[in-house]
């Protein structure tokens, strides 16, 4: 026997119609907040690069060999702290030592022979000096006995011409003319020998003095030999010098040694072989490789950035806020370096140092959900294969750039 329920029935129709109207409604509310979101709500666009690296501000100095050499001391350490100028390797020198000692032994012979030829110009100038004076005095002496000899002449003539004149008057007999007479001429011949004792004496002491300089001429000319060769070996030295130099690889700054290769004593390196890497002290950056077509025109100094270290995961330490401060203007490979700041509240958390690698993101700019599909579709219809196997832009056939134009 069945038995009806009619009343019951009409009310579940009623509380089913009911609830379909409610759900109804709450769905379409919810698709209407769906949809202003995604056509009104504002997301940042970033752009990541997932080749990041913590850097230091002043860039990192490599050390390399300049020469070729065997390792005698090494004194590389990683993680050691250095000072500019520290010896890091040295390579073997003996040779170059051995020449060095050459070289400045017959630079200290040939000062030695220099000082030797200097005090003998002296010397020669001091008998210059002395003869002089000798000379003078003698030549004094030698011209008063010309002088007396040409004043005895002299006198000689004219007593010899009195007495002729007396023997013209017959006071006198002609014996005692003739002996006045040949007196006067043995007192000029007198004055004429003394004459040419003089000028003898005068041209003796220019040879002797002629000689000497002669001498000093000939010294100063070994003189300026000596100089010449010793300039060139001391240009010598300073080459060798500046060799040795050379095999002795120092620190170029100061700072942490952050990369060694190993070189056992024995070792032999090549010119230009990096030996190691010294990290100077500083403030740190986050050094980015962006590809050339998402970075160029989009990234500019200023940026909001964000990194995440892959030594620290970011679901367990968070990532480090910061802001661009410096983008590249050429890239290079299809790179381009960026260069971001690090906000140091939010990096205190994480004990960041030189060399942590990580990936770092950048916001360029805001848009809407609605927006970013359009730009995703763009692009997918931009890669769209064509029946040829290449890509098409977005929205048409593929056309030539002629057609294009």
């Amino acid at each position: 026997m069945q038995v009806g329920f009619p009343q019951s029935v009409r009310a579940l129709s009623r509380d089913n119609s009911q609830r379909w109207l409610w759900r109804l409604g709450i769905g379409l509310v919810l698709l209407t907040l769906w949809g202003g979101w995604f056509v009104y709500a504002q997301l940042w666009v970033y752009v990541t690069s997932r080749q990041a690296r913590v850097e230091v501000f002043r860039q990192v100095h490599p050390v390399e060999a300049q020469v070729d050499g065997q390792v005698v001391a090494s004194r590389l350490e990683l993680g050691a702290e250095v000072q500019m100028g520290d010896v890091l390797i040295e390579l073997d020198a003996d040779l170059q030592r051995l020449e060095l000692e050459e070289r400045q032994a017959r630079v200290a012979a040939s000062e030695a022979e220099l000082r030797a030829f200097e005090r003998l110009v002296e010397a020669e100038k001091r008998v210059i000096g002395q003869m002089d004076e000798a000379a003078q005095a003698a030549l004094e002496e030698a011209a008063a006995r010309v002088e007396e000899a040409e004043a005895a002449a002299k006198f000689g003539a004219s007593r010899a011409k009195r007495l002729a004149s007396l023997r013209h008057k017959g006071h006198l007999s002609e014996l005692e003319v003739l002996e006045a007479e040949t007196e006067a001429k043995q007192k000029q011949a007198s004055a004429q020998a003394e004459r040419l004792a003089y000028q003898r004496q005068v041209a003796d002491h220019k040879a002797r003095k002629g000689d000497r300089l002669s001498h000093i001429a000939e010294v100063q000319q070994d003189v300026v030999r000596l100089e010449g060769e010793i300039r060139v070996v001391q240009a010598s030295i300073r080459r060798l010098e500046r060799d040795i130099a050379r095999r002795r690889v120092s620190a170029p700054v100061a700072g942490k040694i952050g990369e060694v290769s190993t070189l056992p004593v024995g070792a032999v390196v090549s010119a230009g072989q990096q030996i190691a890497a010294v990290v100077p002290p500083g403030e740190l950056k986050v050094v980015g490789q962006f590809t050339a077509s998402e970075a160029v025109g989009r990234l500019k100094p200023g940026q909001k950035a964000r990194v995440r270290l892959d030594a620290f995961p970011w679901t367990q330490y968070g990532s480090i806020s910061g802001r661009v401060a410096r983008v590249a203007s050429e890239p290079r490979e299809g790179l381009v370096r960026v260069e971001v700041v690090l906000d140091e509240a939010s990096s205190r958390r994480i004990p960041y140092e030189h060399g942590l690698n990580g990936s770092v993101d950048v916001a360029v700019e805001q848009a809407t959900p609605f927006t970013l599909m359009l730009r995703a579709v763009g692009k997918a219809a931009g890669r769209a294969p064509t029946a040829l196997g290449e890509t098409t832009p977005a929205g048409g056939a593929g056309i030539d750039s002629g057609d294009r134009q």
